[in-house]
């Protein structure tokens, strides 16, 4: 989680910093609105390709738990049967 914070404070101070070096550059309005529009949307494009990359990272470490999960139930459940059947011929 404190990865996610770095790397949040890291983009929100890129921006910010992005953001008010346009807003002292000397351009006129019209050239500093299209600046902030322009590198608002690279922050965004940037943004969405590392929530995707994210969004993966998860997928794979789920994907890999549910399988790890499944093979130990199966282990377990031929661990019972056998032992099932090892108390009935015990059991007679």
């Amino acid at each position: 989680m404190k990865a996610t914070n770095v790397l949040l404070g890291v983009l929100v101070g890129a921006a910010i910093g992005a953001v008010a070096g346009v807003l002292f550059a000397p351009h006129k309005g019209s050239t500093t609105r299209q600046l902030i529009a322009d590198k608002g949307e690279d922050y965004v494009d940037d943004l969405k390709e590392k929530l995707s990359d994210l969004s993966d990272v998860i997928s794979d470490k789920y994907n890999g738990i549910t399988d790890d999960a499944k093979y130990i139930i199966a282990k377990g459940s031929a661990k019972i049967e056998t032992l099932t059947k090892e108390l009935k011929e015990v059991m007679g």
